[in-house]
Formats: structure tokens, C-alpha cells, sequence
């Protein structure tokens, strides 16, 4: 996978550099790689009142290509899906969302909002 992603990136991605970008959705594929994201965030705080959302979303996935593979679509299924919500309002929809992938994938996801 290393030899893969070296193809397709010049570097490793780093979450404390993308997070700056204004993100409003990050997706993990480990339940401890979430975990680290969302206390990276409490620990960033809302700084000086502004409270951007950032639905933070696991899919956990098998670290294998395969598995990775297979994932991959469902990943960006699940975003169109965020994407596509009335309005442009995914916060509002997340949890119609998430309950209608989970029961056309069978896979759970585990996910919050954090604030920024």
C-alpha cells in the first residue's frame, strides 16, 4: 500500500496540516485514528467564536488492499451522500444519512460533530 500511495501523493498527508483547510467532513477508516482526530479537535477549541462544523465519520476497514479497495466507493457513496443533503445542510441530515447507508451497506459507522 505504501508503493501505492507513493504513486498517487507526493507525501505522506498530515491531519494537523489538512485540518486547517476547512474541512466539513473527515473520514477515518480506524476506530483509533477517529479517536485522535476528534480529541485533536476538542483540543483546538473554537478559538475566537467561530464554530465551524466538522462531522468527523469511521467506516472501519481492514488494512489491506482489498479491503481498502472495496471500501474506497462506500467512502464517497457516503460523502455524495453528505453532499447531496437538502440545502447543502448535512448537519441537519447526518443522522438520516448515516442510518440509510448503514442499512444499504450492512457497515457500521461510528460518528460525531466537533467544532471549530
Amino acid at each position: 500500500m505504501a508503493a501505492r500511495n507513493a504513486a498517487v501523493k507526493p507525501a505522506p498527508q498530515r491531519w494537523q496540516d489538512e485540518a486547517a483547510l476547512g474541512l466539513d467532513v473527515a473520514v477515518t477508516f480506524e476506530a483509533r485514528v477517529m479517536e485522535a482526530v476528534v480529541a485533536d479537535m476538542g483540543g483546538r477549541g473554537a478559538g475566537g467564536g467561530a464554530h465551524r462544523p466538522l462531522l468527523v465519520v469511521n467506516l472501519d476497514v481492514s488494512d489491506t488492499p482489498a479491503d481498502a479497495a472495496a471500501a474506497a466507493p462506500l467512502a464517497l457513496s457516503l460523502c455524495r451522500a453528505l453532499e447531496a443533503a437538502p440545502g447543502g445542510e448535512w448537519e441537519d441530515e447526518v443522522d438520516t444519512i448515516c442510518d440509510a447507508f448503514e442499512a444499504e451497506t450492512g457497515r457500521p459507522l461510528l460518528y460525531t460533530i466537533c467544532y471549530y
